[in-house]
């Protein structure tokens, strides 16, 4: 991550979980070409029960049914928010070359274990899944509606990426992530039934953490200056860490000839 937000991180002491149609990847949150046809089949007979419908009716009722349903997934994409990670059982010089840069990075260091068991229960953990969008599904004996945002293109395999995932359309984790109901929002839960979801303007939510639990070490990226490292341990001393969890990059060792 940038120092920027590895200051942030530190500072706040919380995870920032960015909404998922915010990412650069326009496949983020998408639905798999096979599953698209298959629900248009569905729709497609569904329309053919309608017996008093004319053909163009039919015709009529089909498209407009597929552009509500592409508006509706579009809006759901907004309820999604997701914190992404690299696993890996050792440090990726391709992954330092992406998402760093050798002035203003910092990686941090924890284990699949450690933070499931930190996260809240209203957040959730997930490896990413990497599909070929042309012929794979996400269909396996239903829908679940969580599946296209815990899954990538298979071009982005080389990130082994894992997730944690909230969903704030439930109104109970968006109290508990401190944000206040609007008056359509309370009338549901004080009422159930029927629900139309609008544009979401949050961007983003910072989730507390235990970050003193979470962070085992710290990495400065290949080739960092000492300054940047001592940088990164002024930071970290000033919110109780061991400065000594900050090490250079393994990438940074000499080789033997």
């Amino acid at each position: 991550m940038s120092y920027d937000k590895f200051d942030d991180l530190i500072t706040t002491g919380a995870l920032y979980f960015c909404r998922s149609d915010l990412f650069s990847d326009p496949f983020e949150g998408s639905i798999p070409t096979k599953d698209v046809e298959k629900r248009e089949a569905d729709f497609e007979d569904i329309s053919k029960k309608f017996e008093d419908f004319s053909e163009d009716r039919r015709q009529s009722w089909f498209e407009e049914s597929q552009i509500r349903f592409r508006a509706r997934h579009r809006v759901e994409m907004q309820s999604w928010f997701i914190n992404c990670w690299h696993l890996s059982e050792y440090e990726s010089a391709g992954m330092w070359h992406l998402y760093g840069d050798k002035e203003n990075t910092v990686s941090i260091q924890s284990t699949y274990a450690t933070f499931k068991e930190l996260l809240p229960d209203f957040s959730f953990i997930s490896m990413v899944k990497y599909i070929d969008y042309r012929t794979d599904s996400l269909l396996r004996g239903g829908w679940n509606i969580a599946e296209p945002f815990k899954t990538k293109r298979l071009s982005y395999e080389h990130e082994k990426e894992i997730r944690a995932l909230i969903n704030d359309d439930d109104l109970d984790i968006k109290e508990k992530l401190g944000k206040t109901l609007n008056a359509s929002e309370l009338k549901r839960k004080r009422e159930g039934g029927p629900y139309i979801k609008g544009q979401n303007d949050i961007k983003g939510y910072k989730v507390s953490i235990d970050l003193q639990s979470l962070i085992q070490s710290i990495r400065v990226p290949p080739n960092a200056s000492n300054d940047q490292k001592d940088k990164v341990k002024a930071l970290i001393r000033k919110f109780g860490f061991d400065s000594n969890i900050v090490q250079r990059s393994e990438i940074d060792v000499d080789p033997v000839y």
